[in-house]
């Protein structure tokens, strides 16, 4: 199927259903050189609503061939979840 048709056919069951579609969300892991700059990117995002929860995980430690002047900043999508917590994300996060 066409792209844009299976994108608006999901829309449209999900909007009939109730259900969550896939990739609607996504989930960022972005690697910090402390954790107070960690808590400063956190609040940022939380104050423009772009995302609705910020875990922190302090003492990580990584393994790496790169200086860490190349930061780790991913994004994957939501695919499954928690429907109540996938709703709750959809509520406090807008779409724009």
């Amino acid at each position: 199927m066409y792209p844009l048709l299976r994108g608006l056919a999901l829309q449209l069951h999900s909007a009939l259903t109730g259900s969550y579609i896939p990739g609607t969300h996504s989930i960022a892991f972005v690697n910090c050189l402390n954790e107070q700059i960690a808590r400063d990117i956190a609040r940022a995002i939380m104050d423009k609503r772009l995302a609705a929860c910020v875990n922190i995980l302090p003492k990580s430690s990584a393994l790496s061939i790169h200086p860490f002047e190349i930061p780790e900043i991913i994004s994957l999508p939501i695919e499954q979840g928690n429907p109540l917590y996938l709703k709750w994300i959809e509520e406090n996060v807008p779409r724009d």
